[in-house]
């Protein structure tokens, strides 16, 4: 979708987007043994992500880099 595009193509729309990525868990395994009810939550969250990505057809090597360096502040 070209408005999804235009939004997200932006220097501040591409960090939004890393900023969404990191929050919904993106990179990040979502399975908690001790706690399905967190799990199905977690995947929720990463199934916007999930859905970002494929829209906006996302290089994900392009965002690697940058993903690590938000991850980084954790």
């Amino acid at each position: 979708m070209q408005k999804y595009k235009n939004v997200f193509s932006t220097p501040e729309g591409k960090e939004v987007l890393l900023d969404i990525l990191k929050a919904c868990g993106f990179h990040k395994l979502s399975y908690d043994e001790n706690a399905s009810h967190q799990t199905a939550f977690n995947e929720g969250a990463r199934s916007v992500a999930l859905r970002l990505v494929h829209t906006l057809n996302v290089d994900l090597q392009q965002y690697d880099a940058l993903l690590n360096q938000a991850y980084a502040g954790d």
